[in-house]
């Protein structure tokens, strides 16, 4: 194509333009440029989950923002290769061609999923002593009622500290003490503090408490959701047991923090080492 711009960079009319039709000899036929399109098409990555609040009925517990990259950070998502294969794989894979990440790891999701039923298993087992256990939690479990009531804990060694301040000023004023605007001042403020924290001491009523049925009922409806519950509930009791889990590309490994209430404890083990496939 010639004569397309004038003087001036300006373009000329297109009836002024000169066009050869197959200028140059193309390197591939168009049929053979259709096929490579449709093999490039047929190997595109599909049935991509993408995250936990767009896909709370998938069948990948651990996506949406639970399963986490070691070596960049980016969420793991779901994909499922043929109809029997699926995994896990790094989201920059799909989404950034793998750009500040690396070669892609493919991790098998029914070992690394059975590996963490496995850990959520000895976690919940933890929590055997239903005695114990609903001891510890009603303690914390007063403790969030006290502070949604306005308790503050720390107020009465606050309070006792106030006291000690006041106590020195008038012992300064008896002493011969003369500023007294700023005394009156002083005073007022200190006191003033302290009745706003002596009403965060007191506290009326009784905090909720559960007992040992509860406990029990409790465990037994989280065993029942864990084997036939939905995927939806299935993926909150792992949001609500599971800290974080983190693949390391470099090393084939999977590394799988739990959680508990401080009041409880805490647990931790880590997978084994994954298949780079």
């Amino acid at each position: 194509m010639w004569n397309v711009r004038g003087k001036n960079q300006r373009y000329n009319p297109p009836s002024e333009w000169v066009i050869v039709e197959n200028a140059h000899e193309a390197l591939i036929t168009e049929d053979e440029a259709r096929k490579i399109v449709e093999i490039r098409e047929g190997k595109k990555v599909k049935c991509f989950d993408t995250g936990y609040k767009r896909s709370k009925d998938s069948a990948y517990l651990l996506s949406g923002g639970l399963f986490m990259c070691g070596r960049c950070g980016s969420n793991l998502l779901g994909m499922r290769k043929t109809a029997t294969a699926s995994y896990y794989i790094c989201g920059s894979q799909p989404h950034r061609r793998g750009l500040g990440c690396g070669p892609a790891v493919y991790v098998p999701q029914m070992e690394v999923e059975s590996q963490v039923m496995i850990g959520l298993t000895e976690l919940l087992d933890a929590c055997t002593d239903t005695k114990g256990y609903a001891k510890r939690f009603n303690n914390e479990l007063r403790q969030i009622w006290e502070v949604s009531a306005g308790h503050d804990p720390n107020a009465l060694q606050r309070v006792k500290e106030i006291d000690v301040k006041i106590a020195n000023i008038r012992k300064a004023v008896e002493d011969g003490l003369s500023d007294t605007s700023w005394t009156n001042t002083r005073m007022r403020e200190l006191l003033e503090e302290r009745s706003n924290l002596a009403a965060k001491t007191l506290i009326g009523g009784e905090a909720p408490q559960i007992d040992v049925s509860e406990v029990m009922a409790y465990q037994a409806q989280v065993q029942r959701s864990l084997s036939v519950g939905t995927y939806e509930e299935k993926k909150r009791i792992l949001r609500s047991c599971v800290d974080k889990i983190t693949m390391a590309p470099d090393l084939l490994e999977v590394e799988i923090n739990y959680k508990l209430p401080e009041a409880i404890g805490a647990y931790s083990g880590s997978g084994g080492v994954l298949r780079s496939l």
